[in-house]
């Protein structure tokens, strides 16, 4: 499960978990009852971790500044030429 030990990784390889260990049954399912079994407020705060995860990484607001950074930085290259 998505948690701050593996958010890293998880964002490295775009969610995909390319060069992960592959989770067995064992492991999938001891990692839904490891959110299913915890308190309302672990639960609530995994949930605004992972929602702030989303607005700090994938928002449109994060994909503009990042676009635009691009295009910046291709503009001065370009420049240099």
């Amino acid at each position: 499960m998505l948690d701050e030990s593996n958010i890293d990784i998880a964002i490295k390889t775009n969610f995909s978990g390319r060069g992960q260990e592959i989770a067995d049954t064992e492991r999938f399912l001891a990692d839904i009852l490891s959110v299913v079994n915890i308190s309302p407020e672990q639960r609530q705060a995994l949930g605004l971790f992972c929602r702030n995860t989303v607005i700090e990484q994938y928002s449109i607001s994060k994909m503009v500044a990042d676009n635009i950074e691009i295009y910046m930085q291709l503009l001065k290259n370009s420049r240099n030429i």
